[in-house]
């Protein structure tokens, strides 16, 4: 249950997107513990993290960072604000309202020491999240679809006298539907009577 000011807006969906590229993207020419880094975070900061562990001029392993950069509320998929379900708790009666639908939008960032090795990575999320075989995750019992689309190469817009030793591309994850929930209300479950019964006759 979430509560007035304590619920993280979409911070599930961030983390299902995170488990998902961490999944999705594997490089064989790198061991398997020191394979692509996945992390949540702008494409600057990403930029700033990927130059740091440098070895000889190159970066240890591959970097992939994403960003949630947009959220529209879908007004055509939403019911009447007053319509509710009831599901019995125990004593009580939760009263669920139907949660708000939002389209979400995040920008990932592929960084790379190779331009083959940004082609494969690019090519194994577009091709797990096609717009006619879209990607799916889970979050909080409810399946949400994946698109992957619009991939750019803007290795030349970053990296300053190293731009020639890392490939950065760029794409976008759509997510078509995703649940906001709203809070509770309860009604209380009447669990016994006491009734007093009195006979009035009339004479």
């Amino acid at each position: 249950m979430i509560t007035k000011h304590e619920f993280y807006i979409f911070k599930n969906y961030s983390a299902g997107i995170k488990e998902w590229l961490k999944n999705t993207c594997y490089l064989s020419n790198y061991p398997k513990e020191e394979n692509v880094n996945v992390v949540f975070s702008t494409p600057e900061r990403a930029w700033a993290k990927f130059l740091n562990p440098i070895s000889n001029g190159s970066p240890v392993s591959p970097y992939i960072s994403f960003d949630l950069t947009s959220h529209s509320e879908k007004d055509g998929e939403l019911p009447l604000g007053f319509v509710t379900q009831r599901s019995r708790d125990v004593n009580k009666f939760e009263m669920i309202r139907h949660p708000l639908v939002y389209e979400l939008g995040y920008t990932v960032s592929i960084f790379t020491r190779l331009r083959s090795e940004a082609d494969v990575l690019a090519y194994q999320i577009i091709s797990n999240s096609s717009k006619n075989r879209k990607g799916v995750i889970k979050v909080d019992n409810q399946w949400a679809e994946l698109w992957g689309h619009d991939l750019t190469n803007e290795s030349e817009l970053d990296g300053g006298e190293t731009a020639d030793r890392f490939i950065k591309f760029s794409l976008e994850i759509t997510v078509p539907r995703a649940y906001v929930p709203l809070i509770y209300d309860y009604e209380r479950i009447i669990l016994s009577t006491d009734l007093e019964q009195e006979e009035v006759y009339d004479i």
